[in-house]
């Protein structure tokens, strides 16, 4: 930059380097290890032109709260400012063309993010980072204030992560324009209490609402053509697949219709108040993390079409008691039934082939698993009934499965135990 010198800004000591693989001659910076508040970014490091700021570059520092970026970045990588606590704001300058995945993640007390008006690849209105042409919102700034947002009419895509944590939203509303929500889009914002999905939408990622705690109305035009919503609850068109029920709605107990085939990933995240939920046996897919932090569930009933429980599935399930394995189920994913620390015992039908890493973890109070098939060393992880939470160490489950005495049958453990022996 022209008139300043280079102790105007941090030393050169302050950062990694690495050579920038897109830019000849250029470097990125792939570490800060400075510990200033305020830090300024040389254009110049050991006589290279830095061109770019690496993945999760400045990621974690929560001393930070303002970064000067230097004309002739050309690209920031993914994560690289995430979780930068006291970040307050941040200018892009002309010369970045490319802006990664959840630069801004958890940057809780961003409050702009600014453009400069010569950048020909994004833009910046009121402190939120859109593309250039104002078609897709990228960034709203989590430490923003406000407790309404309107975005504005022309975007076409709300992009992922775009909104993530913004805890003092209440209020978002999305114009017409809008075809495309991305993954995580709202997913943690807590304050939200309903939102409208517009005719025009035809994409919404299964995560766009996941953490929305207080979300108890989701609604849809009716002349949209991908989605529908039945008291509140998100369904494709068809309701062949539930996409979100609200983690906000007080009901105890929920009955998925009939039509409901799939049941997507997050579905149920969190979703406290329900104790009751009866799925209908035409289900054959449950997605990743659909019913994790279900606290008040006790006992689920899986159809006889699943075919494998996914990863997270039931994990944080705090009070479920029991769980019926169909034998139409083949794999258990990891972290499945993670701290699901009511659960007493469990059966394992013989069509279960695999069993992945801490898929029972922290299963505290897990007495009693029955294997009724056989699986092979290389599909059983060792850490699948590991309990990492407490002083209990259940890790030799899988070992005694595998000796010469082992194999199928039921393997108890004393409450406070930590060997389990075949019965």
């Amino acid at each position: 930059m022209k008139g300043k010198s280079m102790s105007e800004y941090d030393p050169e000591s302050d950062f990694r380097i690495d050579w920038d693989e897109n830019a000849e001659g250029g470097v990125v910076i792939a570490k800060y290890i400075g510990s200033k508040k305020e830090v300024r970014i040389p254009p110049n490091i050991q006589n290279f032109p830095v061109t770019g700021i690496g993945d999760d570059a400045f990621a974690d520092n929560k001393n930070i709260t303002d970064i000067t970026i230097p004309n002739g970045v050309t690209s920031i990588g993914f994560f690289a400012f995430s979780d930068c606590t006291c970040l307050n704001s941040i200018t892009i300058p002309n010369s970045v063309a490319k802006i990664g995945y959840a630069v801004f993640e958890d940057c809780t007390s961003l409050t702009a993010i600014n453009v400069d008006s010569d950048n020909t690849a994004y833009s910046s209105d009121n402190g939120v980072l859109f593309n250039k042409t104002k078609t897709s919102l990228i960034k709203y700034p989590a430490g923003k204030t406000g407790s309404s947002f309107d975005i504005p009419n022309g975007v076409t895509s709300i992009e992922e992560h775009s909104f993530y944590c913004c805890a003092s939203l209440t209020c978002i509303t999305i114009p017409d324009s809008v075809n495309c929500i991305g993954e995580r889009a709202f997913s943690g914002c807590a304050g939200l209490a309903g939102v409208t999905i517009p005719g025009g939408v035809t994409s919404i990622g299964s995560t766009a609402f996941s953490g929305c705690f207080n979300l108890t109305a989701i609604n849809v035009a009716a002349d949209n053509n991908a989605y529908t919503a039945v008291d509140d609850v998100l369904y494709n068109k068809d309701k062949t697949s539930l996409h979100t029920y609200p983690a906000g709605k007080t009901s105890s107990t929920f009955i998925i219709p009939d039509s409901v085939t799939t049941i997507g990933e997050h579905a149920f995240y969190y979703c406290a108040c329900l104790t009751d939920i009866a799925i209908p046996k035409g289900v054959t897919s449950i997605g990743e993390w659909a019913f994790s932090g279900c606290a008040g569930l006790t006992s689920i009933d899986l159809p006889d079409c699943i075919i494998g429980i996914g990863n997270g599935v039931f994990a944080d399930c705090i009070n479920l008691t029991s769980v019926n394995i169909p034998n139409s189920v083949t794999g258990i994913g990891f972290l499945a039934f993670a701290n699901c620390s009511s659960l007493t015992g469990i059966t394992i039908p013989d069509s279960v082939t695999s069993i992945k890493f801490h898929a029972f973890d922290r299963c505290a109070n897990l007495t009693s698993v029955t294997f009724q098939g056989t699986i092979s060393s290389d599909n059983f992880d060792k850490t699948a009934f590991s309990n990492t939470q407490s002083e209990i160490k259940s890790n030799d489950l899988p070992e005694k499965y595998f000796s010469d005495s082992g194999g199928t049958g039921t393997y108890i453990r004393f409450p406070e135990g930590k060997i389990w022996r075949k019965q």
